[in-house]
């Protein structure tokens, strides 16, 4: 684990030194990298052995990425912004699913995919990614309503994603019967779940920040705020299912 964590670090270190000094995206730099390190230790799986392994990583690197990005935020541009970002990550992503169970047969007519099969693979390739948003805004001028609908949109696209491909998708493949009630239960479940854990932890998190005025303090208290609040969400399936729904 350690040596995963050294090889982890030493990607994002000369990804961002890419960005600095050749003003390479820093997303390009970790693909490429990621790449390289894949290949040159091809015969010792550092970083990604088997998918168990892939979706650990996955799990250990996301909260700092998303404590990054959360930052950048301003609850005054939420509230500005806030009836257009409901379109962009939620009206906007379900009407995109919608418009692909209507096309699926003319766009995958030789691989003659199922309904449901069409839900998971849309709701993969509609979750934009906030770390490419955040990074390639970054080096260029822009408005910043422009940056704030783009950014806070591949944040907040991210929990309609998981409620189409799990609750939907994964739940329809596994013959689960979709219907209105079934998807606005799940839905408000899962809203409303994330948002008061989101805001219990957050606020413990502020109430101890001004415990102290250290920045490694502070920045430690920002790790297990991030952290604390995956680990609570962890269990939150056990809501779900109660409420019928499809979660692992």
């Amino acid at each position: 684990m350690i040596t995963t964590l050294l090889m982890i670090a030493g990607i994002l270190y000369f990804a961002l030194q890419l960005e600095d000094k050749f003003k390479i995206p820093s997303p390009l730099g970790l693909i490429a990298l990621s790449f390289f390190a894949h290949y040159a230790f091809e015969q010792i799986p550092i970083l990604t052995g088997d998918a168990e392994h892939f979706a650990v990583l996955v799990i250990f690197l996301l909260p700092i990425l998303l404590i990054s990005d959360s930052l950048e935020l301003k609850v005054s541009d939420l509230k500005a912004h806030g009836l257009s970002l409901f379109y962009l990550a939620i009206v906007a992503v379900v009407l995109s699913v919608l418009m692909a169970l209507v096309v699926s047969k003319v766009i995958f007519a030789d691989v003659h995919l199922s309904l449901a099969a069409v839900i998971v693979l849309f709701a993969m390739v509609l979750a934009t990614d906030p770390v490419s948003v955040v990074s390639i805004f970054s080096k260029f001028e822009l408005p910043h309503h422009l940056k704030i609908l783009a950014e806070g949109e591949s944040l907040f696209n991210d929990a309609t994603a998981l409620i189409v491909f799990v609750f939907v998708g994964l739940y329809a493949l596994g013959g689960g019967e979709i219907t209105g009630t079934y998807i606005t239960e799940v839905s408000l479940a899962v809203v409303f779940g994330s948002l008061s854990v989101g805001i219990v932890v957050g606020y413990i998190g502020l109430l101890l920040m001004k415990t102290t005025d250290n920045r490694i303090a502070e920045m430690m208290l920002l790790i297990m705020t991030g952290y604390g609040a995956f680990e609570l969400a962890e269990h939150f399936y056990t809501l779900v299912n109660l409420l019928g729904g499809h979660s692992h």
